[in-house]
């Protein structure tokens, strides 16, 4: 089983998580205001979630496949 991909996938998931929980303006620190803030913020939590759905895919995957 190759060490290193868990390890970057594993990573993956958790930069994801953390951009999952962190609002935009507190990983930037820059105080963002209105609609345009508020849509980076989802926007930035969308892409961590995805990065967890698919980082846990392919962990799944490489679990499986041994």
């Amino acid at each position: 089983m190759n060490l290193e991909r868990i390890v970057l996938l594993m990573a993956v998931f958790l930069m994801g998580y953390i951009f999952l929980i962190t609002p935009l303006p507190n990983i930037l620190l820059i105080d963002m205001v209105g609609i345009i803030g508020t849509a980076l913020e989802y926007l930035i939590s969308l892409a961590g979630f995805i990065m967890m759905v698919l980082s846990a895919i392919s962990l799944l995957k490489l679990m499986l496949k041994k």
